[in-house]
């Protein structure tokens, strides 16, 4: 939840001043300390666009490159550190994915708050299943909520804020803000490992 609202009081004095990665060119990717696991990669890197800070993609992190289990490939002048673009294509939808959160992003001041979050910025949703979070972002025009399964095994449930319609934005497969991924309201079922993204207009 720290990290989350960018580190504030703990290691920043304000959201802007932390730079979140959970993926850099001095270790191993993320699909490879995940063993190749797409789900959990798109899961980490909607957690990471949707927190507060300054986020940073390694480069082909957005469409899932792996260094074959090297950890320190600085002396690599081979595969391990060159960009195979024909990744793009063989995982266009993981690149659509990433690409729909970062416009989300640059949409939605939301995610880029440039002090620390208190009351009127942010909502906790708590869940008795501890690898289950959700976050109530408000806003002057709209509310967004982010809703998190980190449990690979188990689904979780979530009482909405109110009983209005919530837009989906994001449905942990994909990402749209036409209202093509239709709506919610009441309860929200997460899968295992799954990101939900909703929106409410105030």
């Amino acid at each position: 939840m720290t990290v989350i609202a960018g580190s504030c009081y703990w290691w920043t004095a304000k959201p802007t001043e932390s730079i979140n990665f959970i993926e850099c060119h001095d270790n191993g990717t993320l699909m490879d300390y995940l063993g190749n696991w797409e789900k959990g990669a798109l899961f980490g890197m909607g957690v990471l666009l949707t927190s507060q800070g300054v986020p940073m993609l390694h480069e082909g992190q957005e469409f899932l490159k792996n260094k074959f289990g090297n950890e320190n490939s600085y002396d690599q002048d081979n595969k391990t550190n060159y960009i195979n673009w024909n990744l793009k294509k063989k995982n266009r939808k993981a690149f659509d994915f990433v690409s729909g959160l970062v416009k989300l992003r640059l949409k939605y001041e939301h995610f880029r708050k440039n002090t620390p979050l208190n009351n009127n910025d942010i909502v906790w949703l708590l869940h008795s299943n501890t690898k289950a979070l959700g976050y109530h972002l408000k806003g002057k025009s709209c509310n967004i909520l982010v809703l998190l399964n980190s449990d690979p095994k188990n689904q979780a449930s979530f009482n909405l804020p109110d009983s209005n319609d919530w837009t989906i934005l994001c449905n942990g497969d994909k990402v749209a803000d036409d209202g093509s991924l239709g709506t919610a309201k009441g309860t929200y079922n997460l899968h295992p490992t799954q990101i939900i993204i909703l929106k409410k207009k105030n």
